[in-house]
């Protein structure tokens, strides 16, 4: 079972964004452990927008920012890292489409294996690669439908991953949907390891 909250602030009444989003992984279905949670992601960010209002294409803006994710849990199974994060989005009527690509900022892979300071994954491009693509689509007339898909990937590693999701009205305030997940990094965790999910699920906000 999965967890998401997502928040955004703006700061000091200029086009200064404080963002944070937390996803914690539950293993509701492993009775033997006691269900416990897996692992949760903590992931803070801080970014300048800019909309430059061209009158050629009134709809393109920018990010320039900083972020940090990490799962808080001590080694072996700490994972973390840092980002410079550009990004151009492209927002119209119906549909959003988001570039972002990013910097990581190097950590220190030769410390002992104990170190807390230590690099926990020195490797992490080669599954994230450097930057991701996302859409998201209002569908039919009413708009109410939306699909939002994203796609991210290393080139020379041949490794990435993909994510789909479609949602609908439930209620007045919530909708439901229909969630796949293939590839790596999903979570801190699995960086690694290539994951394919496929559930169903309730929004808050969207």
């Amino acid at each position: 079972v999965l967890f998401q909250i997502s928040l955004k602030q703006r700061l000091f009444n200029r086009n200064l964004f404080f963002g944070y989003t937390q996803r914690s992984f539950w293993q509701l279905y492993n009775g033997n452990d006691s269900r416990p949670f897996r692992e949760t992601n903590y992931n803070p960010e801080l970014f300048y927008r800019w909309k430059p209002q061209w009158r050629w294409l009134p709809e393109l803006g920018f990010d320039i920012g900083a972020d940090h994710e990490s799962n808080g849990k001590e080694l072996p199974d700490s994972r973390s890292w840092n980002r410079i994060i550009g990004a151009a989005y492209y927002e119209g009527e119906r549909q959003l489409l988001h570039l972002r690509l990013w910097y990581r900022i190097p950590e220190n892979e030769n410390r002992p294996a104990d170190d807390p300071k230590r690099d926990d994954n020195p490797d992490i491009h080669r599954y994230y690669g450097y930057g991701e693509l996302r859409l998201q689509r209002k569908l039919f007339g009413d708009a109410q439908h939306m699909l939002a898909m994203m796609a991210r990937g290393n080139p020379a590693t041949g490794k990435g991953a993909f994510e789909l999701v479609y949602s609908a009205p439930f209620s007045d305030y919530a909708f439901w949907s229909v969630y796949l997940w293939s590839g790596y990094g999903e979570s801190l965790i699995d960086y690694n390891r290539s994951v394919t999910r496929v559930g169903i699920g309730l929004m808050l906000a969207r």
